[in-house]
């Protein structure tokens, strides 16, 4: 349904909702739940912008209102896959890496489905909730199921995670925007049944200001919001430091690898991630010089944690410790389990500062002749 909004508002929520999913795609992490959150995000807003008058009254002459509002249904359901694969990112285990975009080509599905529905199905009106008992129903259950399926196991982890918010304010905010969304989508489909099985049309006539007025308003809001939790970091509680960095050392030393990451679960999977850890770190330690990590922290004054941090991660983009193998010993305590929990708390920083210092970014010369010095010196 095209939005119901003054041309000044309907346009300035949508400015003011991809202005905000830039600022995401520019500053919030670029993996695991934020960027799903970030695609999520991306969905709604191209719902939004086809639910926008001036938008709207362009395509439905071509496209007829009932499968324009198909089409926009199915970017909601991309949307939803987007909070799943959050969902899933925040549990904490790894997850095979096809299951995400498993998630949004059924996604795609169900939108080609719901077009089909729209073009084929009998309506005595414009929209399908007109359409005869069986054919309304059905394209209401492939919209409103997986979405309500969705959104009730975010809720439950908002509810859940509300003692971990920075902000008391933020996560009831957060938790009060899902709970609105699964009551709306459950009255979408208990008005699409009540007037299918009662012939009673009430329900669904008091859907019209909704569907017009506060998805514009939700969405930019969301957007916002987000925008703004990227921005103070609040969502770095989303990862956990040691996986993030196991995956990132399993990467440089494939040769750790026992299995594959998502084999195991839950307590089972982190004892492994320290494992493999810990051997990735003993491979990578010849390669790092106290020179190195002083040269990083002469660069930007950070910690000596933080510092070598940088150097792992500088040799991990560019494969350096393998011309190290046959070294000694370099900084790294690379035995214990201690070094891994000290690093992983700082892994996130470091790379944030990799980001935000291009000299850490290995110093490249600089930090090329601390890792010389440091094979000369071992040597």
């Amino acid at each position: 349904m095209r939005n119901l909004l003054p041309l000044w508002l309907d346009v300035g929520l949508l400015m003011i909702a991809w202005l905000a999913i830039a600022w995401r795609f520019a500053v919030a992490g670029k993996g695991g739940a934020s960027r799903r959150l970030t695609e999520s995000l991306t969905f709604a807003a191209l719902a939004l912008t086809l639910k926008t008058g001036v938008v709207y009254d362009v395509l439905v002459p071509h496209t007829g209102p009932t499968v324009l509002r198909a089409v926009i249904h199915g970017l909601c359901l991309g949307a939803v896959a987007g909070v799943i694969a959050m969902w899933l990112s925040v549990q904490g285990d790894v997850r095979n890496p096809r299951l995400v975009p498993a998630l949004y080509l059924g996604s795609g599905v169900l939108l080609l489905l719901l077009v089909v529905l729209a073009a084929v199905a009998p309506r005595t009106g414009e929209q399908m909730e007109s359409a005869p008992d069986g054919w309304a129903l059905t394209y209401f259950a492939i919209f409103c199921l997986p979405t309500l399926a969705g959104l009730v196991l975010v809720l439950a982890e908002c509810i859940r995670a509300w003692r971990h918010h920075r902000s008391r304010l933020v996560g009831v905010a957060v938790t009060a925007t899902y709970l609105f969304l699964v009551i709306d989508n459950f009255t979408v489909f208990a008005a699409v049944a009540v007037a299918a099985l009662r012939d009673d049309h009430s329900l669904l006539d008091s859907r019209d200001v909704p569907n017009g007025v506060v998805f514009a308003v939700l969405v930019c809001v969301a957007a916002v919001v987000s925008a703004a939790a990227a921005r103070r970091g609040a969502e770095s509680q989303w990862t956990d430091p040691v996986t993030e960095m196991w995956l990132d050392l399993r990467r440089a030393c494939p040769e750790v690898a026992l299995s594959e990451p998502w084999s195991l679960r839950g307590r089972e999977q982190r004892i492994r991630a320290v494992v493999e850890s810990v051997d990735a770190l003993a491979q990578l330690a010849p390669a790092i010089s106290p020179a190195s990590v002083q040269a990083v922290r002469d660069q930007t004054g950070a910690a000596e944690a933080v510092a070598l941090a940088v150097v792992l991660q500088n040799l991990i983009e560019t494969d350096g410790h393998r011309s190290f193998s046959h070294a000694g010993e370099g900084v790294l305590d690379k035995d214990t389990i201690t070094e891994v929990a000290a690093l992983s708390a700082v892994w996130e920083q470091a790379r944030r500062l990799r980001a935000s210092t291009p000299t850490a970014q290995c110093g490249e010369e600089g930090l090329s002749r601390g890792f010389a010095r440091g094979a000369t010196q071992t040597n």
